[in-house]
């Protein structure tokens, strides 16, 4: 989540000034990080750390504009680094530029193959309305990753569940095994995933425990 593009392979002089920055964001004081990478980024205004975090914090916070803006400055200040591409190719899409999003996340992918490129790239194909391109996409992103949430709530939303749909039995399986892995919320999203599964079979008393669980889940 905290990743930064690389400076170029050399020793950041702000490596100290980075760190401080991180542990208050993990503290959840990003007020006081924003201030560490603005005061770096005074002194050295190409800092491609400090730009790339400001892009973060501006995309968490949905300030896609903003996030835009510092990435931007980022790409520039690192070329063909595959994290800043990919965060500028999310924003894009954010920001209804599926063209550019398009061509930051095929870039991303082509550099590094991660489930998130997958998965991003999908969602872009999903926006044109390109189903098949994004459920391609989607399905890789489980081939590398068979535990990424986002892409399964993706895939099911694209998916008309058939008896003999593969996804319905990766779905099954991945509820059986991700309890003691991840959080309740994104437990949550598999219980909601396969109650949309069973309605579209028709087997509605399952569909109906299923989403019961989901709620009790994100109640937690």
């Amino acid at each position: 989540m905290f990743q930064a593009p690389s400076q170029q392979n050399t020793q950041d002089p702000y490596e100290g000034a980075m760190h401080q920055a991180l542990t208050l964001r993990h503290a959840g004081q990003e007020d006081k990080a924003v201030e560490i990478y603005l005061s770096v980024l005074a002194q050295a205004p190409k800092h491609a750390t400090s730009l790339y975090n400001l892009g973060s914090i501006a995309t968490a916070r949905r300030d896609y504009i903003a996030a835009n803006k510092w990435l931007e400055k980022a790409n520039r200040a690192v070329k063909n680094a595959p994290i800043t591409m990919s965060a500028l190719g999310s924003v894009k899409c954010e920001l209804g530029d599926l063209r550019a999003a398009k061509q930051f996340l095929t870039r991303a992918l082509r550099l590094e193959e991660t489930a998130e490129n997958h998965y991003l790239l999908g969602r872009v194909f999903m926006s044109e309305g390109r189903f098949e391109e994004a459920n391609k996409h989607f399905n890789a992103a489980l081939a590398i990753e068979p535990q990424h949430i986002n892409s399964c709530k993706a895939l099911t939303d694209i998916t008309k569940f058939q008896p003999d749909t593969p996804f319905l039995q990766q779905l099954i399986t991945l509820d059986q095994n991700i309890a003691d892995h991840t959080s309740s919320s994104e437990h949550a999203s598999i219980k909601f995933a396969l109650g949309k599964a069973h309605y579209d079979l028709k087997e509605f008393d399952k569909s109906f425990d299923y989403y019961k669980e989901a709620h009790a889940l994100k109640a937690m």
